[in-house]
């Protein structure tokens, strides 16, 4: 499985099983999230900086503000690609 597939997947499990120790098999130490939500029935702080925060943002705080809601993908990432952008 390619790198970004894993990272995807391991992101989709840490998000959906509140695993937020998880999540530093998908994003760097040092990764930096920008955010451009198109709906106000969700909200997420336009820009989180560092592993912890990130986890804390798409997990801890999603989980205990949000229930049952599930990530699904509907396509393979890109090919080549190794990160997100």
């Amino acid at each position: 499985m390619p790198k970004l597939a894993r990272a995807i997947k391991t992101y989709i499990r840490a998000k959906d099983e509140n695993r937020p120790y998880l999540m530093a098999q998908a994003f760097m130490p040092d990764a930096v999230l920008d955010m451009q939500v198109k709906t106000d029935a969700i909200s997420f702080p336009s820009r989180s900086e560092g592993l912890a925060t990130i986890s804390d943002v798409l997990v801890s705080r999603f989980g205990q503000t949000y229930e049952n809601v599930y990530t699904i993908c509907l396509a393979e990432p890109p090919a080549g690609h190794n990160s997100f952008s």
